[in-house]
C-alpha cells in the first residue's frame, strides 16, 4: 500500500491522496495504521479525538481525493458545507452488468446491513436520506462468461450501482466471484 500523498496545503486544510487500501480513522474493527495516524500534526480542528480534522471519508478500498480540515474554524466552515450538500463528491467506478438507464437519479435511505454489518444497504439500520446522480461514461465489454454475486448489499460508492442490479467491481466488498 502506497502513502498519502498531500496534493494541497494552505493554513486552513488539506486536499490528501488517499490510496486504497488505507483507513481513513481508528475504529472499533480496525487495528492498524490509519490515514490520521499518517498525517499527525498536519491535521486539526473538530471536537473528536480520533478524528481530528476528518469531516467526510472514503472507505478503506477507495482511493482518492479527501479534504481535511487543519483549523477549528476550517473544520466548522467544512462541516456546515457538507451538512448543506454544498461540497459535491464525484466518484469512478466499474460495475458490472447492463443498466437500464445510461443516466438517472438514485434517492433511498442508507443504513448498515442487519446481517452483514460492514456492508450497507437501503433501508438499514439507522438510515439516513441518500442522494446520488449516475452517469454512464463508457460499457465496457465484460470478460470471460457471466458471473454471479455472492450475498447481498453494499456501502459507500457500492451502494449505487447494487442497487440497480450491477455491483462495483475489484472492491473486496462488492466484487463479483467466478462464473
Amino acid at each position: 500500500m502506497s502513502e498519502p500523498r498531500v496534493v494541497h496545503l494552505d493554513e486552513a486544510l488539506a486536499v490528501v491522496d488517499k490510496p486504497a487500501g488505507l483507513v481513513v480513522h481508528p475504529a472499533p474493527s480496525h487495528r492498524g495504521p490509519t490515514l490520521v495516524d499518517a498525517l499527525g500534526e498536519l491535521l486539526g480542528g473538530g471536537a473528536d479525538p480520533e478524528r481530528p480534522g476528518i469531516v467526510h471519508r472514503l472507505d478503506k478500498g477507495t482511493s482518492g481525493l479527501l479534504v481535511v480540515a487543519r483549523t477549528d474554524a476550517a473544520h466548522a466552515a467544512l462541516q456546515a458545507a457538507v451538512r448543506r450538500r454544498e461540497v459535491e463528491r464525484a466518484y469512478l467506478a466499474l460495475a458490472h452488468g447492463r443498466l437500464a438507464s445510461r443516466t438517472g437519479t438514485i434517492d433511498a435511505p442508507i443504513g448498515r446491513a442487519a446481517r452483514q454489518r460492514h456492508r450497507m444497504a437501503v433501508s438499514g439500520a439507522a438510515s439516513r436520506q441518500a442522494r446520488t446522480h449516475f452517469e454512464v461514461i463508457e460499457p465496457l465489454a465484460a470478460p470471460g462468461g457471466p458471473r454471479r454475486r455472492p450475498g447481498g448489499g453494499a456501502r459507500g460508492v457500492g451502494a449505487v450501482p447494487t442497487i440497480l442490479v450491477a455491483p462495483v467491481t475489484s472492491t473486496p466488498v462488492h466484487e463479483w466471484t467466478g462464473s
